[in-house]
């Protein structure tokens, strides 16, 4: 995986290129997530006795996506907040954009993958497969 040695100097220079660097190494990790589909929860979200769901991350249409607990719903939407910046007098409206998902009053089904220790016999039946 590509990288960036930050650490290098007390003094390195971030620019748009370290930024953009970041960025598409962060899309290429995002590729992963369609291994376990469209919607489901990757991790976190546990339930209680209580009907309360603990935070965690979730995958709904192909994208991850941090999840905001609470009371339980069959019901979930997607939250979508936009900042501002300023700097040398200027304005960059929607700078920082920021999403996660809770429960309210979008329907999505989201499925539980098993734990990657116990996918090991899925991917022994894979052709080609070497462990």
């Amino acid at each position: 995986m590509d990288k960036i040695n930050f650490a290098q100097q007390d003094s390195f220079p971030f620019t748009i290129k370290s930024a953009d660097f970041m960025q598409n190494t962060m899309q290429l990790l995002s590729k992963m997530i369609a291994l376990g589909g469209d919607n489901y929860v990757l991790s976190g979200c546990e339930e209680d006795n209580a009907n309360n769901v603990t935070d965690g991350y979730v995958v709904i249409a192909g994208e991850l996506i941090p999840f905001k607990g609470g009371l339980k719903t069959d019901k979930i939407v997607i939250i979508e907040d936009r900042e501002t910046v300023s700097a040398f007098e200027v304005n960059y409206t929607d700078a920082y954009v920021t999403r996660h998902a809770t429960f309210s009053a979008r329907r999505l089904k989201l499925v539980r993958l098993p734990k990657n220790n116990k996918q090991s016999g899925t991917l022994a039946t894979c052709k080609g497969y070497q462990r």
